[in-house]
C-alpha cells in the first residue's frame, strides 16, 4: 500500500527481530540491499539515482563498512523549491544519505508504529488522509446522534511545524522511546536528526523519509497527553493537522489554551493563528483536502485541479478518463 513518496508493506519491516542489536540490523547488508530496493522504485531515471547505480553494490558495502567503523558522517542537502499547492522549499541529501534514511525507518518503524495512538494518520502503513476521513466522518455521525445534534469541529495546525522541531527535545524522545539500545543506534539516530537546521539547534528537513518517522514521534507526547491526561476520545491527528470534534463549541474553545501550554512548554511549539477554526459540522468542513458535509464528502477544489495535473502528466490521452473515474471513486465518501 502506497503511503506519500515511499511504500509500506508490513511483511518489508525488520523490526527487531533475532538476536541483533537494532544497530546491527540498519546497518545489516541485507536491510540495506532491501533499503535500496525499495529506495529506487519510481527513481530510475533520475540523474543521481543512476549515478549511484553504476557501483551500487560497491557503494552499499562501503556504507556499510562505514557504519561499522563509525566514519559515517551525514552529508549535506541540496536545496529547491516545490509547489503542491503551496510553495515549499525542500532539502534532499545525496542517495547515500537517502539510502540511510531508508535503512534506518524499515527497521525503526514498526517499533515506533506500536507506540503511537490509533488516531494518528500521517506516514503510517494502512493509515492516510482516506482513513482519516473515514474515522472523521464516523465520530462526526456519532456525535450528531444521527443529525439530530449540533457538531462543533476544532481545527489547528502548528506554526512552521518541520522548522520548529527542537533537535535536542526530539533526540531526548528517541532515547526514551529506545532506553535500552546501545550508543552506536543513539549516535546514528543524533547525527540524522543534526544533519540539518535552519536555524540553531532546530528544523528537520521536508526530504527526508526518518523526517516523516521524527515528526510522529515528536508530536506523540501531544497525542498521549490528549488521550491519556484530557480523555478525549473524538480526535485526529494527521501530521500537524489537530482535529477535535464535540457537541460543544464552548468546550473546544477552552480546549485551546490548553493544547498551546502544553506544546509550548513541553515541545516549544505554537499554534499557528491564522489556522484556528471551530466551525459547524452541516456547514461545510474543510478537512485534509476535502470539504465534509453530514450528506457527503466532496474534493476541495484546489486539490481536484491538483489531482488532474498529476494525472494528465503522468497518463496518456487513451486511458486519462479511465484513470480520472477510478481517481474519484476513491475519494468520493458518502454516507451509505
Amino acid at each position: 500500500m502506497k503511503q506519500g513518496k515511499f511504500t509500506f508493506g508490513s511483511e518489508n519491516f525488520v523490526g527487531g527481530g533475532g538476536h541483533n542489536s537494532l544497530f546491527e540490523e540498519i546497518i545489516s547488508l541485507p536491510n540495506i540491499f532491501c533499503a535500496w530496493r525499495e529506495f529506487q522504485k519510481d527513481k530510475r531515471n533520475r540523474d543521481d539515482v543512476k549515478e549511484f547505480s553504476v557501483d551500487a553494490e560497491e557503494s552499499m558495502f562501503t556504507l556499510h563498512y562505514d557504519l561499522t567503523c563509525g566514519r559515517y558522517r551525514h552529508g549535506p542537502y541540496e536545496a529547491f523549491w516545490v509547489c503542491d499547492p503551496k510553495r515549499r522549499l525542500i532539502h534532499k541529501a545525496c542517495v547515500r544519505d537517502r539510502l540511510l534514511h531508508h535503512a534506518i525507518f524499515r527497521v525503526l518503524y514498526p517499533i515506533f508504529n506500536k507506540k503511537w495512538i490509533y488516531d494518528s494518520y500521517s506516514s503510517r502503513e494502512f493509515k492516510g488522509t482516506h482513513a482519516a476521513m473515514k474515522r472523521f466522518r464516523d465520530f462526526a455521525w456519532k456525535i450528531s446522534r444521527n443529525n439530530t445534534r449540533d457538531v462543533w469541529i476544532l481545527k489547528i495546525d502548528v506554526k512552521k511545524y518541520f522548522h520548529s522541531i527542537d533537535h535536542d527535545i526530539l533526540v531526548s524522545l528517541l532515547i526514551k522511546a529506545l532506553p535500552n539500545e546501545e550508543e552506536r543506534l543513539l549516535d546514528l539516530l543524533k547525527d540524522n536528526v543534526k544533519s540539518f537546521s535552519t536555524s540553531p539547534n532546530k528544523s528537520i528537513p521536508l526530504g527526508n523519509l526518518t523526517s516523516q518517522l521524527f515528526a510522529n514521534v515528536y508530536l506523540n507526547p501531544f497525542d498521549q497527553y490528549v488521550k491519556r491526561k484530557l480523555k478525549l476520545f473524538y480526535y485526529i491527528r494527521y501530521a500537524d493537522d489537530i482535529i477535535v470534534i464535540s457537541d460543544s463549541c464552548e468546550f473546544l474553545a477552552n480546549l485551546l489554551p490548553v493544547f498551546a501550554i502544553f506544546l509550548e512548554q513541553r515541545l516549544k511549539l505554537s499554534i499557528h493563528p491564522d489556522k484556528i477554526s471551530i466551525s459547524m459540522w452541516n456547514k461545510g468542513i474543510d478537512v485534509l483536502g476535502f470539504i465534509s458535509y453530514p450528506t457527503k464528502t466532496v474534493m476541495r477544489p484546489s486539490t481536484e485541479q491538483r489531482m488532474i495535473k498529476r494525472l494528465e502528466y503522468q497518463s496518456n490521452s487513451a486511458d486519462f478518463d479511465e484513470q480520472l473515474n477510478a481517481l474519484y471513486s476513491r475519494v468520493k465518501f458518502e454516507r451509505e
